[in-house]
């Protein structure tokens, strides 16, 4: 496979790697997969998510979140990624 091809195919994330990046836990990750919120594909039992799809999905974040400084209401996709990323209670 030669260089080109190789950039071509772009960067790939774990969900380890994107929970470390964003200092979150995986499952936060794996829950805003499996909602449709970030976009990733399956490679049997993993998800790997390209990195433009998780740049769209910051900046998105990003600009619903100046939208609220703002004094807007949040929007859909903010409200679903904050309830996505409550953790459970843990049962002791």
């Amino acid at each position: 496979m030669s260089g080109d091809t190789i950039q071509a195919i772009g960067k790939w994330w774990s969900v380890q790697q994107v929970a470390d990046g964003l200092n979150l836990h995986v499952n936060t990750v794996r829950r805003w997969l499996n909602g449709g919120l970030l976009e990733g594909i399956r490679a049997g039992r993993q998800w790997r998510i390209e990195d433009a799809a998780l740049r769209r999905f910051m900046q998105r974040l990003h600009l619903e979140a100046e939208a609220v400084r703002a004094g807007a209401e949040p929007g859909e996709f903010a409200q679903r990624a904050a309830e996505l990323s409550i953790q459970p209670e843990v049962m002791a």
